[in-house]
Order: structure tokens, then sequence, then C-alpha cells
């Protein structure tokens, strides 16, 4: 296909998604349709990524310019990470001294820190421009992703520069690697010490989030519904009596019962994540958890990703 029909493909594609994300209030991406249009990526190997990305809605505040050979900042990476994941809710606010709320990426690192995928570097400081190096990245996956089950060794062991790895990152690495999300460069390194460039970091996210399921919105569950390998970025809401699992899932969002926490019949085998639960306030003290229970969406196909990436060797 002519790279100038593959983006109208592309554009097409988008625009089918964005249907089924109306009708069935979420959907498997958060992506919308793009309206900027990077000039500096031509002929770049990771050109068909950044126009597929930037045709579904990815705007890096940059202009044109998408700038593919820089090093990403902690900031830019939240960004990418907050639009490609689809992050929906914010925190009301954050400690960081050096996170202004006129900041371009102030919104993202509110949504990053409600999700509990990124932290500061003290409770004061969150480094926004400091570059983000492959092994921080991968630890930063491993503590969003469901990987229940994934060995951290077997993999990593492969690449001639694994003892470069830190020990705070070696499993999560190591666990990364296993779950295929990084291949290595030619000359068989992984370079951990290394900064991420965008154009490496958005391959890296776009294929972890093709080979997830992720479910996007506010929804009730079914009593005794079991979810698995799931990643939710909206509201759950578990009525009172209602017994549900969330089996190796990561709930970005939040998870809400409908009776007080010693009444609560949910389960969260092998790993689960969940970064803010909500109880129901024991009657007589006043409150309640609020929530009105809505209808369990239907989840619709995963976007299948271009053959251009997985053609290059490269470590993302």
């Amino acid at each position: 296909m002519r790279k100038r029909d593959r983006k109208s493909f592309v554009r097409d594609i988008a625009a089918v998604a964005l249907v089924f994300a109306l009708v069935f209030a979420f959907s498997v991406t958060a992506f919308a349709a793009g309206t900027v249009q990077y000039t500096d990526i031509d002929g770049h190997w990771a050109e068909a990524t950044i126009d597929r990305a930037a045709a579904n809605g990815l705007d890096m505040l940059t202009g044109d310019k998408f700038y593919p050979n820089a090093a990403i900042t902690r900031e830019e990476f939240t960004h990418m990470v907050s639009w490609a994941f689809g992050l929906e809710t914010a925190a009301d606010k954050v400690t960081f001294k050096d996170v202004p709320a006129s900041g371009l990426y102030y919104e993202d690192i509110l949504k990053g820190v409600y999700s509990d995928i990124i932290h500061g570097r003290s409770d004061d400081a969150f480094d926004p421009k400091t570059t983000i190096t492959r092994q921080e990245a991968c630890v930063i996956f491993y503590n969003m992703l469901p990987l229940y089950g994934v060995p951290a060794t077997g993999a990593i062991e492969r690449f001639n520069d694994y003892a470069d790895i830190s020990s705070w990152a070696l499993k999560e690495t190591g666990t990364i690697a296993s779950a295929g999300y990084i291949q290595g460069y030619p000359d068989n390194t992984v370079r951990p010490l290394r900064t991420i460039t965008k154009a490496e970091a958005l391959v890296m996210i776009m294929r972890i989030v093709d080979a997830s399921k992720i479910v996007h919105g506010d929804f009730t569950v079914k009593d005794g519904e079991v979810f698995k390998d799931t990643i939710f970025t909206g509201t759950i809401y578990v009525p009172a009596g209602y017994e549900a699992t969330f089996d190796s899932c990561s709930i970005l969002g939040k998870l809400v019962s409908g009776t007080t926490k010693d009444k609560t019949e949910w389960e969260l085998p092998h790993d689960t994540k969940v970064a803010n639960v909500e109880y129901q306030t024991p009657s007589g003290s006043g409150g309640s958890s609020g929530h009105t229970p809505t209808p369990t969406p239907t989840p619709t196909p995963t976007p299948t990703p271009e053959p251009d990436d997985e053609d290059f060797n490269v470590w993302f």
C-alpha cells in the first residue's frame, strides 16, 4: 500500500473506531481524530507509527515538529502515556513545586498521579524536564500493566549488556523483555542506561497498547463477573451484595464498592493493581459512595498495528 493511501486508510479506521466508541461509551483505545501533521519525520524509521499516532490524536504540543530523535522528558513521556492509554481522571492537585498549573503537560501529570503510574523524585519535585532512561520506562510500564505470570528471567539475560541494568530495575526490565515489549538493538544490547528518544518511546507505547485489552469509561459490574488481564481507566462500581473478580488486572481509575469495606465481596488475585478504592460510608456516619450503576459495556476489537514498525529491529 502506498504511503499516502496507507495514511488515508489509517484515518478511515480511526473514524470507524470513533463511531464504535460513541456507541459503546468506551473503546479499547482512547484515540480520536488528529489535527497535527508532523513535518520532520519523512524517512524516519518510526514515520509510520508517528503518522498513525498523529492521525489518531497525539499532539505533543510542539507545533508541527515531533523531534523524533530528541530524548523524551518525564513530562513528555507522561503526556504520551496519558494519550495512548486514555487516562480519564485527574488528581485535584499535586505537591510538586516544579509542576506549575500553567505548564503544557500539567493535566497529564495530574492524570498520571491519580492513576498511580508516575511518582515524583520527592514529595516536592517531579523533575519534569529530566529525560527518561530505558530501564526507567520499563519500571513505569511494569507498574501499570497486568503482567502476572510473566517471568522476570529467561529473556533479559540474552542481551550482551544485561549486567548494566540497575538492581532496582532488573525485575521490571526483565519482565518487560519476557513480555516481548523490548527486542534489543542489532548488536544484541538493551542499553538500559541510555535515554529514550521520542520515536522509541512512542513505538514501545503503541506496541504495548496494541497488545493490551484496555477498557475506558465508567460501568457497573454484573454479579459474579470475572475480568482477567485487563486495564481499566474509568470508575468501576460494584453494588452491595455483588461478587466480582479482577484477575491480573490494572485499574488505573477507581474501584468503588456499594457497601462498607468489611462487606465488600470483590477479589483482586494475581497482582491486580488498583490506583484508587472507595467504599460506602457505614450507615449512620453520614454520606455514601454516591455512584449510580451504569450498563456494562462491550469491548470493540483492538486495532492491528501497521507492519512497518514490526520490521524494524530496534530496541523498541
